[in-house]
């Protein structure tokens, strides 16, 4: 019986001294971890081969500046409709919303939507209170009988593996149990969008780039460049495990020699 994608990459990368290494440490961390998701493995395997590798990191205050102005930003932007795109979120399925950071006065409308879960791609600092708005914490969703979920991410920067894998759990559950869940970061075109992006393009069963051009059809103002690397490389991951496809062995080998 032919061996399939999985064992012939496993095998593949078992000839490295290095990967075997890797290998043999993310099976530990497997087992600690006491998940029993083949997928979830991988995102442990690849998440040590970029651990090695460390990004860049803002200061707490740099980050902090920057997210008043830009949140300052967007809500001038879309008080005034400078683009026809500019709502502050759009639907992008039947039970997927995706926009940016909720604020006080919108949780009328929410609940109208009949959102049951929020899912919010965002630090700490983002959710509290400012000169500039008033952001929906948990207190207030759980007041509305809305589950809510944050993943703290850093606006700016790639994110990692296990913040995708998290995230696009969440929605598939959502999905699941058939509730609306909304996804958001601050402005609703990068962190959240990345979130959708990877549900759609594994669970939701469309083709990475279709699922891409699904999205910005629906949120033209989603930004993804810097991010696409890790969702590209999560699409493949889930491929390989779910989908036995050549494509998925071809680029997950291609992206262990790079490394």
């Amino acid at each position: 019986m032919e061996d399939t994608t999985i064992e012939r990459f496993i095998k593949q990368i078992k000839q490295d001294p290095h990967f075997q290494k890797l290998y043999k440490k993310t099976e530990t961390e497997y087992k600690n971890s006491k998940k029993n998701d083949e997928l979830y493995f991988w995102i442990l395997f690849f998440s040590n081969i970029q651990e090695e590798k460390k990004p860049f990191t803002k200061s707490q205050m740099i980050k902090s500046l920057i997210y008043r102005i830009s949140l300052f930003y967007n809500r001038i932007w879309h008080t005034v409709k400078i683009r026809h795109s500019s709502k502050w979120w759009n639907q992008i399925t039947k039970r997927i919303f995706l926009g940016a950071l909720p604020l006080k006065n919108h949780r009328k409308k929410m609940c109208q939507d009949n959102i049951k879960v929020v899912l919010s791609m965002v630090e700490d600092f983002e959710r509290r209170k400012n000169f500039i708005a008033t952001p929906v914490n948990k207190v207030m969703w759980e007041e509305l009988g809305i589950e809510n979920y944050q993943i703290s991410v850093p606006d700016f920067n790639p994110l990692k593996l296990d913040a995708i894998y998290d995230g696009v759990s969440i929605v598939n559950r959502s999905i699941s149990e058939k509730k609306n869940i909304y996804i958001h970061c601050k402005a609703g075109k990068s962190r959240s969008a990345a979130i959708v992006l990877s549900y759609l393009s594994t669970y939701g069963k469309f083709d990475f780039y279709q699922a891409l051009h699904i999205i910005k059809e629906r949120r033209s103002i989603i930004q993804l460049k810097g991010k696409m690397k890790n969702l590209l490389l999560f699409y493949h991951i889930y491929g390989l495990v779910h989908n036995d496809q050549e494509q998925h062995l071809n680029f997950l080998l291609q992206y262990c020699k790079l490394h």
